[in-house]
């Protein structure tokens, strides 16, 4: 499932890739209707929109990281989740919430390894961040098989 949520993103952001390409085409100088070149445009406008969310998660996993790591281990371990968590990632960040995908592998019932995508949303209550809800995305052992957007696995 995950690769085909992998290709549908990739599909979503060409698309949205060449629509704003339309765009910009449409307010270019007249004059130089010969030297447009829409691939390049295509091209800069995909890379950005498939890659620009991971690293604005990145950037905010490294700004304030360590101060969910904690929390995420803690809820991961509320959740029954029996394996090693790989890594997490922070998406959304604000004063009082944040919104935190984690992903783990644990064995599964039989005999491979499963990765297990959640979504956490913590909150802040004045003095410390605090787990407010989580949710699987995927997860062989509970029945989940979603996928996060942008993907994780």
């Amino acid at each position: 499932m995950h690769t085909l949520g992998m290709f549908a993103y990739l599909v979503a952001t060409l698309i949205l890739a060449s629509l704003l390409t339309v765009v910009v085409s449409m307010f270019r100088n007249i004059k130089s209707h010969d030297d447009f070149r829409s691939w390049r445009y295509i091209l800069f406008f995909w890379v950005i929109l498939s890659f620009g969310p991971y690293l604005y998660a990145d950037l905010l996993t490294r700004k304030s990281g360590t101060d969910f790591e904690k929390i995420v281990r803690k809820t991961m371990s509320e959740a029954e989740v029996g394996g090693k968590m790989e890594y997490f990632r922070v998406l959304t960040l604000t004063d009082r919430s944040a919104r935190i995908v984690a992903v783990a592998t644990e064995p599964s019932s039989i005999g491979f390894m499963d990765r297990v995508v959640m979504t956490i949303d913590l909150s802040y209550s004045g003095k410390k961040w605090e787990a407010k809800q989580y949710q699987f995305v995927s997860s062989f052992k509970r029945g989940k098989d979603a996928v996060s957007m942008p993907p994780y696995w």
